[in-house]
C-alpha cells in the first residue's frame, strides 16, 4: 500500500561523500543512447515514508533519475535509470540528490570502438542453472565482499560486460569485466545493501537478452522474534536427558 505525502531521509555515503553502497550497471558508450539496462543503484535511509524523487546532475550528455513510493521507513535500495547519449569517453562524476542530501558516483564511458560482449544466462528464463550463493545473509546486517553469487553464462561475442541482479529486499548484486573466450563460463556478482526482512528471497539476474532467478536464504538476525528457551536443569545436570545408541571404545 502506498504511503501518502513526501518521503524524507538521506542518501548513504562514505566519509568522502561517495554513494555507499552503490552500483553502476550497463555499458556507457560514446554516441549510444542509454536504455533500460543503464542504471545506478544507491541506498536511501528513509525517515518518513511517501513519494520520492532522486536525481543526478547532467554530465557529458546524460543523467539519472529514479522515483516511486515507499510505504515504511528504513534502508532501501533505489534504482535510477539513465537517459541521454554520452558525448566523450572517460570517467564521469555525478552528484546524486535527494532533498538536501547528496552523494557522488562515478560512471565510465568507453570509446565507440570498444567491443561489447554478448552472452546469455544459464537457465534463462527460469532458474539460474548452477548458481552458487556465497556468504551469510542476515536481516539488518550489511552485505560485504564475501556475499557473492556465481552464475553460469554462455558467451557468443567477446568484449566488456556488466551484469546485475534486480534490487530486492534492499540487496543488489553486480559484476563487470571482459570476456576473452567464447562459450560457457562463470561470472561473479558481488552483493551490497542491507536485507530488511528474513526468509527465502528470489532474485532475478538480468542482461539485455536474457534473465534467470536464484534464491537467497536470509536469516532472522538477533532482533527477530525467534524462539526463547532455557535448558532443563541449568546450570547443573540436564534433567530428563535421554541417551540413544551404543557408545563403544574405539
Amino acid at each position: 500500500e502506498d504511503a501518502g505525502g513526501t518521503a524524507a531521509g538521506t542518501l548513504k555515503a562514505d566519509g568522502f561523500g561517495d554513494c555507499l553502497p552503490s552500483a553502476v550497471n550497463g555499458i556507457y558508450k560514446i554516441d549510444s543512447a542509454l536504455g533500460s539496462n543503464n542504471f545506478i543503484e544507491v541506498q536511501l535511509n528513509l525517515t518518513a515514508a511517501g513519494n520520492y524523487v532522486i536525481v543526478s546532475d547532467t554530465v557529458n550528455g546524460f543523467s539519472f533519475k529514479g522515483s516511486g513510493n515507499i510505504a515504511s521507513t528504513g534502508l532501501y535500495n533505489v534504482r535510477l535509470y539513465g537517459t541521454g547519449k554520452p558525448l566523450n569517453s572517460g570517467v564521469n562524476y555525478f552528484t546524486i540528490s535527494f532533498g538536501n542530501s547528496q552523494c557522488d558516483i562515478a560512471v565510465t564511458v568507453v570509446t565507440a570502438a570498444t567491443n561489447i560482449a554478448v552472452f546469455t544466462l544459464g537457465g534463462s528464463p527460469g532458474s539460474c542453472t548452477g548458481a552458487t550463493i556465497n556468504g551469510t545473509y542476515t536481516r539488518g546486517i550489511a552485505l560485504t565482499s564475501s556475499n557473492t553469487v556465481t552464475l553460469n553464462v554462455n558467451v557468443t561475442a567477446l568484449g566488456i560486460y556488466t551484469l546485475a541482479a534486480a534490487s530486492v529486499n534492499s540487496m543488489f548484486f553486480t559484476g563487470n569485466g571482459t570476456f576473452t573466450t567464447l562459450g560457457p563460463q562463470a561470472v561473479i556478482l558481488t552483493g551490497a545493501g542491507t536485507p530488511n526482512s528474513s526468509g527465502t528471497i528470489n532474485v532475478t539476474a538480468i542482461n539485455p537478452s536474457s534473465n534467470c532467478t536464484f534464491s537467497i536464504d536470509v536469516l532472522p538476525g538477533s532482533g527477530s522474534s525467534g524462539a526463547v528457551f532455557t535448558l532443563g536443569g541449568a546450570p547443573g545436570n540436564c534433567t530428563g536427558a535421554v541417551l540413544s545408541g551404543i557408545y563403544q571404545q574405539g
